[in-house]
Parts: structure tokens; sequence; C-alpha cells
């Protein structure tokens, strides 16, 4: 849906037959001129047939530059050391593709987030299931800053982290469009997604 200026935001126009609540929604805007993309993710909000919302201000802290050498840096009200998440996963150029999914040695390689990388996630962060280019997934919004989350199957996503269960098996997330999360683990030759992190 194209965006466009107006009264200090952007106006987006287009019509819904239905109307949404409980989910997120991710909007993506793109310089033709640069090939600069910036999201904006919104969460918590009922968008209904005929409604409008007005986003931020180009050049609002909201929008966030995206690409294959950028990193999201994540700030909470409560931990400011969310860390610095690789917009895409292992193998992605875009955030809305799963990328290359990893056994779990390589996915530590591969520096993925730790257990407790992770936990920060879900005590400092909303999540919210929505859906980025037509891949479904979660939308993570910190105070400051976002990342998205693109999941394997219609309702549910798998991510390894560098932790071990056992010292012989991997633990990893699952995450789910009901909200729902899951600390789970599984033999090591298991492959996952992989969002990296430094």
């Amino acid at each position: 849906m194209l965006g466009y200026k107006y009264n200090g935001g952007y106006l987006f126009s287009g019509k819904l037959n239905t109307s949404y609540s409980s989910t997120g929604y991710y909007f993506i805007k793109n310089n033709a001129s640069n090939s600069e993309r910036r999201d904006y993710l919104i969460t918590g909000k009922t968008l209904s047939s005929h409604s409008a919302v007005k986003l931020p201000a180009n050049g609002n802290s909201k929008w966030l530059q995206v690409g294959p050498s950028k990193y999201v840096e994540l700030k909470g009200a409560y931990n400011t050391n969310l860390g610095s998440w690789r917009t895409c996963n292992y193998g992605a150029s875009l955030p809305e593709q799963i990328g290359t999914t990893l056994d779990f040695d390589n996915a530590v390689a591969q520096h993925a987030a730790s257990e407790g990388q992770f936990q920060d996630l879900i005590n400092y962060c909303t999540w919210a299931w929505t859906s980025v280019n037509g891949q479904v997934g979660m939308g993570v919004k910190a105070t400051n800053g976002f990342l998205f989350l693109p999941a394997q199957y219609e309702t549910s996503g798998d991510y390894w982290t560098s932790s071990t269960a056992f010292d012989v098996e991997g633990v990893f997330l699952s995450f789910y469009k009901s909200g729902n999360r899951d600390w789970l683990f599984n033999d090591r030759t298991i492959k996952y997604a992989v969002r990296p992190i430094l």
C-alpha cells in the first residue's frame, strides 16, 4: 500500500473488507531513489473497516532503517541492554525472509542469540503475531527499536539459542500465533532458524 506525506506524518489509503484487532501492523517505507527502507510496527491497535491511522513523520526514531548490513538496537524501558540483533535471520537479506536453517553447532558458530538474550525479548518487549509481505511471524517491539521473527509454519516458529540442555541437546524457543512461548530442547542435528546477535 502506497503512503504519502500528510500533515507531519504519512497517510496510507486503502479499503479494509473487515476489521482486525489484537495483532501487529507492520508498515514498510521504501525510497526508490536510494533504495533506503524503513519499517514501522504498530501493536495493540484495532483497525476497523474504513478507519484511518496516522504514522510518525519521516526521520522519527520509530521508523527503523533496515537492510542486510544494518543492525537492530533494542532498548527497553527497564533494561537498556537488549543487545544488537541482526535485522535478518542467518542467510536472509530481508527481515521477512526465514533464511537458512542450521543445526545447533552451526547456529552457535553463526552467533545465535543465547537463551538469556531471547528471555530479555520476552521480559522487556511486546510480542505481536503479524505479517510482512505475506510472511507471518512475530513482531517484537521494545521501547526503542523492534525486529521481526519470521515463522517457519502458519501458526508457529522455532529458533535455536546458543544454550545447551544436559550438555548433549540444544535449547530452542518456540513461539505461537496464540502468543504462547515454550523453551524446548532437541537433538543438535535438527535444523531451526537462527537470528544472529553481536
